[in-house]
């Protein structure tokens, strides 16, 4: 960590504002710039996977929409994107959950797992909440 990360997460008066304060938000994380960016990595080395093989098996080599294969593709992407929100954790289960009432945006195979983060979504502890 580097000096400026390290006091401000041994600082009490640093600690994450429990009551909204744009200001005080914009203080905490400015100073966490290592926190940011290893938070960031890990979205990306998250979701990139997930996203690359949509982009892949769908749009530079798409199978035929009448296809079961396709309907099989669909589910074991819509699988992944489900476990892959769950583990990035609250924030991502919630887009997860919005997505998953949204038949405008995704497809039902899509919309049939993410419910499930409606329903079946292990308790997150509060401190990491």
């Amino acid at each position: 960590l580097c000096y400026k990360e390290w006091n401000a997460n041994n600082n009490k008066e640093h600690s994450l504002p429990r009551k909204y304060s744009r200001e005080a938000l914009h203080k905490y994380w400015l100073d966490r710039p290592i926190t940011i960016g290893t938070r960031l990595a890990t979205v990306l080395y998250e979701l990139g996977p997930c996203f690359g093989r949509y982009i892949v098996d769908f749009k530079l080599l798409p199978v035929p929409a009448d296809n079961n294969d396709r309907i099989h593709l669909e589910q074991e992407h819509a699988i992944r994107l489900r476990e892959t929100l769950t583990t990035l954790g609250p924030a991502f289960i919630k887009a997860g959950q919005q997505l998953s009432i949204r038949p405008d945006l995704v497809p039902a195979s899509v919309l049939k797992e993410l419910q499930k983060l409606c329903d079946a979504v292990k308790p997150v502890p509060d401190e990491v909440a």
